[in-house]
């Protein structure tokens, strides 16, 4: 039986900006504990989804494999309604295709040199998606149409379902998008585009003092408590500035487990081979499993199944970088493409990775000018006192090891006052030179793409 991984009944209260509290409506669940009180500030605050617990196997047999089959597939069965109630399910491959061809055409800019990298494609659309809200005309325009979004319902629609199509909380996973802007506190903004932000994204909104420790405490416990602690680091770096009007933000957090996992036991110290030709000891990972892959042009990839998802690891050929594949179009649609079956023999580096990365040049390149410019950005839905775009920047960070693989990511755009039948083969996936990755969720969602070309 197939099950959908999440759900989601997130409703959102509306309270006038100029109105004076804060209103919480939706089903109530844990989560993580916010470092910093954010009601002071809170003007409308989304709820996270009441998710139903997945029935675990072992709550129903034995170690044998004897039990209750009976009751078992009874709670699968009331679950899955539960979960179809709640509207999960709408988001199938074909919707989340949007996602993944702005990934192809965003993925070539991003990795331009031999540093590691990591990228999440879904969070810089959800943020991109955003600033439509935001913007009208020429500056709407050129955003909507690197989004590859016809029309802005269809965007709206679009976002609601992927934050619900990817949500996941059941205990053995988590996948967990999460939107927020911060206003300036003294800001002449509309309620209507901030309304949106609610009704549409999910997206909690504050009002801060731009440019004070406060504002930035506030801004960055509501980061690390969305995206797990990964990246505390570089939201110690978050300086506001009293010219801010807006700033928009996107995480993802995910953590999950690996099916089948790798045994301690078979770690070793191996040598791995950067991009400059460094020699690296550090810790592989082993293990040989019944799979499949991919022999595509200049590489092979070989996906292992997590509890939600899979990662897809691709091994460049000899004299290939990563990059190179990385700027090719289209190819992280190859990856969703047929695999052949085969005995793996795995031999994976244990790395973390991380980076931060500008993204205004990028943008540029890709036809979004107008926004960043303030003679021309129309930031009319949010204000009639005239907003740019300051900067846009990602931060991500990936790790695995031999359990399974935990990553986050947060995007943030400042807004500034204007002013199988044959014997399969043996395949030999050993990671160690430079190497890329691409973690998708069950409808091929792109949430993560990196490289690793150093393991020191």
């Amino acid at each position: 039986m197939k099950r959908w991984k999440a759900a989601a009944c997130a409703v959102l209260a509306g309270l006038m900006l100029a109105g004076c509290g804060t209103e919480k409506v939706g089903c109530q669940t844990e989560r993580p504990a916010a470092a910093v009180d954010l009601t002071q500030y809170a003007v409308k605050e989304a709820a996270y989804p009441a998710y139903p617990a997945e029935p675990r196997f072992e709550d129903y047999f034995d170690e044998n494999g004897e039990g209750d089959w009976d009751a078992y597939m009874a709670a699968e069965v009331e679950c899955l309604a539960a979960l179809q109630k709640l509207g999960k399910g709408r988001l199938d491959q074909e919707s989340a295709a949007p996602v993944l061809a702005f990934a192809d055409r965003t993925l070539g800019k991003i990795f331009a040199d031999s540093e590691n990298r990591v990228y999440s494609p879904i969070s810089l659309y959800v943020a991109l998606s955003m600033l439509t809200e935001m913007t009208a005309g020429e500056t709407k325009q050129q955003v909507m149409e690197l989004l590859g979004a016809a029309d802005s319902e269809m965007l709206r629609q679009q976002n609601k379902d992927l934050w619900i199509g990817v949500y996941t909380d059941d205990g053995r996973s988590v996948c967990r998008l999460a939107n927020g802007a911060f206003l300036r506190e003294n800001a002449d903004v509309k309620r209507e585009a901030v309304d949106a932000l609610a009704d549409w994204y999910y997206a909690s909104t504050y009002r801060v003092p731009m440019g004070t420790a406060a504002a930035d405490e506030a801004i960055a416990g509501w980061l690390n408590q969305n995206t797990g602690g990964l990246l505390s680091q570089e939201t110690r770096e978050i300086q506001t500035e009293v010219d801010n009007l807006l700033r928009l933000y996107n995480t993802i957090y995910y953590k999950s487990s690996w099916r089948n996992a790798f045994e301690s036991s078979r770690t070793r110290e191996d040598v791995f081979t950067s991009a400059n030709g460094a020699k690296q000891k550090t810790e592989f990972m082993h293990r040989t499993e019944s799979g499949s892959y991919r022999k595509g042009e200049g590489y092979t990839a070989a996906p292992r199944s997590l509890n939600d998802g899979r990662m897809v690891f691709v091994l460049p050929d000899e004299g290939v970088t990563p990059e190179s594949l990385l700027q090719r179009q289209g190819f992280l649609t190859e990856l969703t493409g047929d695999y052949n079956a085969a005995e793996l023999v795995w031999s994976v580096p244990k790395f973390d990775v991380k980076s931060s990365t500008g993204l205004n040049e990028a943008l540029r390149s890709l036809g979004v000018t107008d926004a960043f410019d303030g003679t021309k950005a129309d930031f009319t839905p949010l204000t009639d006192n005239g907003a740019v775009v300051d900067s846009v920047m990602q931060a991500a960070r990936v790790k695995i090891d031999e359990d399974g693989v935990e990553a986050a990511a947060y995007t943030e755009i400042v807004a500034n006052d204007s002013a199988m039948m044959e014997i399969p083969p043996t395949v030999e996936m050993e990671l160690d030179r430079p190497f890329l990755f691409a973690i998708f969720d069950y409808n091929n969602v792109p949430l993560f793409v990196g490289t690793v070309n150093t393991v020191a």
